[in-house]
């Protein structure tokens, strides 16, 4: 669950703010979202057919990890 908290936000309302501005302190994101968002969608244009091409088009990964709650910039 840690990793879906970190990658799209999901759940992290139930940490306390202090939990989250604590972490986010000690971890902070450096362009997390865009970093993460060009990997993945290199990955799935380089193998179309892939796991991760399809989770991304049938859950629209790329827009949920733009769309976390974390304060950075969106893709480009």
């Amino acid at each position: 669950m840690g990793a879906i908290v970190d990658v799209i936000g999901m759940l992290i309302d139930e940490l306390s703010e202090s939990t989250v501005r604590e972490v986010l302190e000690k971890h902070p994101r450096l362009g997390c979202k865009k970093r993460l968002i060009g990997l993945l969608d290199d990955q799935a244009t380089k193998k179309s057919q892939s796991r991760i091409a399809s989770a991304m088009e049938q859950f629209k990964l790329l827009d949920l990890i733009d769309q976390a709650p974390f304060a950075e910039s969106s893709r480009v």
